[in-house]
């Protein structure tokens, strides 16, 4: 009989209720962030630009991040991105604001979708902040100081 062990990945380990871990943390003390989007590419950009100065968590869509969300003490921000499979970033805002430990973590939502009506869809559904993509990296990183600042724990 083979000693084989058995990996869990870490998608398995929402799924088995095992607390999510972090992609990378300067320190103890530093914000927290749940970095949302399906493009793989945007999320290492946003993790590379952020990760020195926040604790990171990323998801690939709106299911993703919202079971990390109720796994782990309230962010001070997500960074999420509009269009992706499952649940999309507005969906997953208005799912946040009816949660009585979420509803005020503040959003900023990127997304390729920059006509008025997005971004009026966007607000009301909770983003404080509205990103169209394609975008500069230090104005996220402004918006996201901004945006965390004013939630300092």
């Amino acid at each position: 009989m083979s000693d084989e062990s058995n990996p869990v990945s870490d998608e398995d380990e929402v799924e088995l209720g095992l607390a999510p871990t972090p992609v990378v943390s300067p320190g103890d003390q530093a914000p927290v962030l749940v970095v949302v989007d399906d493009d793989a590419a945007i999320r290492a950009m946003l993790i590379h630009a952020l990760g020195k100065t926040y604790t990171i968590y990323e998801a690939e869509d709106g299911a993703q991040a919202k079971e990390i969300l109720d796994a782990i003490p309230a962010p001070d921000g997500i960074v999420c991105d509009v269009m992706m499979p499952r649940l999309d970033g507005v969906e997953l805002a208005k799912l946040l604001r009816k949660d009585k430990f979420l509803q005020r973590v503040p959003i900023l939502f990127l997304t390729a979708k920059g006509g008025a009506m997005d971004v009026v869809a966007g607000i009301n559904a909770g983003a404080r902040h509205y990103v169209t993509k394609p975008f500069k990296i230090a104005d996220v990183v402004a918006k996201v100081a901004s945006m965390t600042a004013r939630t300092k724990r």
